[in-house]
């Protein structure tokens, strides 16, 4: 209902605007004249087609298109929004954060979708664009004059000029990176030295130019997540299994972490998890499952859980079978167990989050986990659609027979 009542008074306002540009106007104005005065008395009109129109009128009132298409646009939003699950726990501004984004992320996964199906029809082309436009934007730096790249203008040309490598081949410049050296392998310096997670041997360190990115490979991913499931509801809150990484940094200043670490302006715009922002500082594995569980219990709604990997979502699991009775007692009274090791700061930031406590749903709770815990994950989150995390060691068979039965599971990766 707050959605629907919100979504009226924007439309009050736009009727309002109207009604004041209307009244502005020192005659009986038509219907359509009303209409170019609101879209073409704007900065993005034509300024020719704007004097026109203006010019039979005795004097020019303020220009209300901007208001009124503004609060249309967020009567609209609203009136939508109230059509849809959305969770309670959500603040009016929270929902519309969420709807923003979530419709957002689709359309711009949308259109890099539609570009990356169009490559696939070029194959040969759209490599080899692709291959230039890497050079291009490294030119200049030493490995690519240690290789005399600037001869390439092909993929038969790099075949000839460059071999097959292994990493050891580029330690020598991840070194030189590391100690504060410019246009080594990249162009300036790399945003990030990105530790890899080692799950073949050693981590190892690759210069990222720009983490920012990697969003692009999400956008693609939800595009992907959007065809595959038509019915899933994007405003359903979601799930983050996530665990600060620690970072470090180099010897020249450059900071050296995993491509999963995020700073505080990413997380601060993490609106459409179950867990508040404040949450996604925690570096200590056993708070952040403890916290993040926590949060995601508190909402029968949830759609869907993400994690990097799927070795997360088996721990929380595994951690949610043992640790219960600890988690629904915090759920219950709304305090966060004293034992955890949190900063005085997020601690505080979590009490606030959390609310006075919810009885009645840790009551639920707890008679689904002393049931067991074989496919508990769809019995404590019935709106549960899939989960979405990278399977490298081969567990998803494994959760699906389990805690994780009737529950789809789909990689990150696009």
């Amino acid at each position: 209902m707050k959605y629907v009542m919100t979504s009226a008074g924007f439309f009050v306002v736009s009727a309002a605007i109207i009604y004041y540009a209307v009244n502005q106007i020192s005659y009986n104005a038509s219907l359509l004249t009303i209409c170019l005065v609101l879209l073409l008395d704007s900065e993005y009109a034509p300024s020719h087609v704007a004097l026109t129109i203006w010019s039979s009128f005795r004097r020019k009132p303020p220009s209300p298109a901007f208001p009124t298409l503004l609060s249309c646009y967020l009567g609209v939003a609203f009136l939508f929004i109230s059509t849809q699950p959305v969770s309670q726990f959500y603040s009016v501004q929270g929902a519309f954060a969420h709807f923003f984004i979530e419709y957002f992320v689709l359309r711009q996964g949308k259109r890099l979708k539609t570009k990356l199906e169009s490559s696939f029809k070029r194959p040969r082309e759209s490599q080899e664009a692709a291959l230039m436009k890497i050079l291009c934007s490294n030119q200049g730096t030493s490995y690519y004059r240690d290789f005399g790249l600037s001869g390439v203008k092909s993929l038969v040309d790099l075949k000839e000029k460059h071999v097959l490598t292994e990493y050891d081949h580029y330690v020598t410049y991840v070194d030189r990176i590391a100690k504060g050296e410019k246009d080594v392998m990249v162009k300036g310096m790399p945003e990030r030295l990105v530790l890899t997670s080692g799950t073949t041997g050693k981590g190892k360190l690759l210069p990222c130019k720009r983490i920012d990115d990697r969003t692009f490979t999400h956008y693609l991913a939800f595009a992907n997540l959007r065809q595959c499931f038509p019915n899933w509801k994007p405003l359903r809150s979601k799930i983050f299994l996530y665990c600060r990484p620690t970072v470090r940094k180099s010897q020249g200043g450059t900071d050296i972490a995993s491509m999963g670490y995020m700073a505080d302006g990413h997380t601060r715009m993490m609106v459409n998890f179950t867990t508040p922002w404040i949450g996604f500082k925690i570096n200590t594995l056993f708070e952040a499952i403890y916290v993040h569980l926590l949060f995601g219990l508190r909402d029968e709604s949830v759609g869907w859980l993400m994690s990097i990997f799927t070795t997360m979502v088996l721990e929380a699991m595994q951690f949610l079978e043992k640790e219960w009775p600890r988690i629904l007692r915090d759920l219950s009274s709304g305090s966060i167990d004293e034992n955890l090791k949190l900063s005085p700061e997020v601690r505080l930031g979590l009490t606030e989050y959390l609310g006075g406590g919810w009885p009645e749903r840790a009551a639920e709770l707890e008679v689904e986990f002393r049931k067991g815990f074989d496919g508990i994950m769809k019995r404590i989150w019935p709106n549960m659609a899939f989960i979405f995390a990278i399977d490298i060691l081969n567990l998803r068979e494994n959760l699906q027979k389990t805690y994780c039965k009737g529950v789809f599971q789909s990689s990150r990766t696009p």
